[in-house]
């Protein structure tokens, strides 16, 4: 189930190390496999939260096992019900969300100075590239954006070398603020953007539902989700390498686990769970396994429709992926960030 999302689309990511931006939230998150983008948001999301944009398209590559369901909470614009014509998917616009997601399945050290300064470069050349490349449905809510991450979010950076630590110690209230949070205006253009390459470009799985629940949750049923995650997060920070990933979806380990969520799902989400096992069986695994396991290039080069899928974008999941995300979120927040 899906990821993160990103002035920063956080990932969870060991101790230590982080993924800059823009993806989303997860691609690894085929079957059962939850989205951790709050182990990250935890532990580094004050080094990044600016970024969003940068780290939504990610999550769809992740989307089957990096961790696709995230604790942290989230506030996004709606995203459109309508089916988009698949020529829309087809422009230069989304190649480079998409091509950004795929650069961001990389872990980045932001305890390096020196990997960060890379990582800013790298992340400027692609706002600027989206940002005239975007169409007219969100070309006023990226030009917001770029001037947001221009003039505000890459000069901080830069102000202290690069250096996250120094950051954290040397910056203003205001400076660390802004890192924990875009400006209002900014994380709504964002929001419209992260919605766009949702729903036309297929780049990013769909928000929780906006839905509250009451617990408590079954522990067994939480339990099997951290146990998602952590075999998630592991092909994830390995790069998320073809055979990695086969031997994942394939293991005993994970055909026991998609058992037992059928088996304890709550009351609440039981035929959403139901709906997704079901998904991942008959669609999501056959079309991983179909392309070797290959899920960098499957967002590359896949058709709309097989990013659909990939991204739990598809009608016959949609809600149901929203509903089980916003559960997770809420009820196994800890486990859920494992």
């Amino acid at each position: 189930m899906p990821l993160a999302r990103p002035w920063y689309h956080p990932r969870a990511l060991p101790e230590g190390k982080t993924n800059l931006p823009y993806r989303e939230t997860s691609l690894l998150c085929a079957p059962m496999v939850r989205g951790t983008g709050t182990a990250h948001d935890r532990r580094m999301q004050k080094h990044r939260t600016f970024i969003r944009l940068a780290a939504s398209a990610l999550a769809i590559a992740t989307s089957g096992l990096a961790g696709c369901g995230s604790s942290a909470a989230k506030t996004a614009a709606p995203a459109p019900t309508t089916t988009t014509p698949p020529s829309a998917a087809d422009t230069p616009y989304c190649d480079t969300a998409l091509r950004w997601q795929v650069h961001e399945l990389a872990p980045v050290d932001d305890s390096s100075p020196t990997a960060m300064k890379q990582w800013a470069q790298d992340y400027a050349a692609y706002v600027k590239t989206a940002a005239g490349q975007a169409p007219p449905a969100i070309r006023a809510d990226w030009a917001r954006s770029r001037r947001g991450v221009e003039h505000t979010f890459l000069p901080l950076l830069e102000k202290y070398g690069y250096s996250m630590a120094r950051l954290q110690t040397q910056g203003s209230t205001a400076e660390k603020a802004l890192l924990d949070r875009p400006p209002p205006p900014i994380a709504r253009a964002q929001d419209h953007i992260h919605a766009y390459d949702g729903t036309v470009c297929a780049a990013t799985r769909p928000e929780p539902a906006d839905l509250t629940f009451k617990g408590p949750a079954p522990k067994r049923y939480c339990a099997l989700v951290a146990a998602d995650n952590r075999a998630a997060d592991k092909v994830r920070t390995d790069g998320m390498q073809p055979e990695a990933i086969r031997a994942l979806l394939t293991s005993r380990a994970y055909r026991a686990r998609q058992r037992g969520f059928a088996e304890v799902a709550p009351n609440e989400i039981s035929d959403d769970v139901a709906t997704v096992l079901r998904f991942d069986a008959e669609q999501w695994d056959p079309l991983v396994a179909r392309n070797g396991y290959d899920v960098q290039r499957l967002l590359l080069d896949g058709t709309p429709a097989e990013r659909a899928i990939l991204n739990y974008r598809s009608p016959a999941v949609s809600t149901a992926s929203a509903r089980v995300e916003a559960y997770d979120q809420q009820l196994c927040p800890g486990e859920a960030a494992e």
